[in-house]
């Protein structure tokens, strides 16, 4: 075992880096909503950068502001188009994958979580994304990656907490 409680094994397992762009979303359904500035079943794409391993994963979102051309053509004909903050990226989440509970009367979320290859803990903070969200625009990529890893150790593997 080393300082932070890590096994040989836990050691020499790589954690994985997880790219993922979930597509933007338009149901068609929202153009029969009479309130203009109602966007239920509206999103922009979701940009996530997730580190796996042993225990679980932690995860990083943002949205972008990139949306269908459905929707800004629906959005066009609300007179909404115009309205620049709905493109603004938008800090979305820093969650938690674990593969067991993180505090008392947790319950797990799903059952087949590719995060964790089976039952899902699954916690986050859409304030604490804010902080992840400056971090990458200073740093890019690699300060993310720097901040999910040290999230994981601390999560984890009884590490430092993680400092912004």
């Amino acid at each position: 075992m080393d300082e932070g409680g890590r096994s040989a094994i836990e050691r020499a397992v790589a954690l994985e880096r997880i790219v993922e762009i979930t597509p933007a979303h338009h149901d068609p359904r929202v153009e029969l909503v009479p309130m203009p500035g109602d966007n239920t079943g509206v999103e922009s794409c979701l940009l996530g950068m997730t580190l796996k391993g042993l225990h679980g994963a932690i995860e990083f979102s943002v949205s972008p502001g990139w949306f269908l051309d459905q929707t800004l053509a629906f959005w066009d004909r609300r007179g909404l188009a115009q309205d620049k903050a709905r493109f603004k990226p938008i800090p979305w989440c820093v969650g938690c994958h674990a593969k067991t509970p993180q505090y008392e009367g947790q319950t797990a979320i799903q059952s087949d979580c590719p995060y964790t290859d089976g039952a899902c803990y699954y916690d986050s903070s859409g304030l604490r994304a804010n902080d992840w969200f400056k971090e990458l625009v200073k740093g890019g990529s690699d300060r993310i990656w720097e901040l999910l890893e040290a999230e994981y150790r601390w999560r984890f593997e009884g590490g430092p907490e993680p400092e912004i």
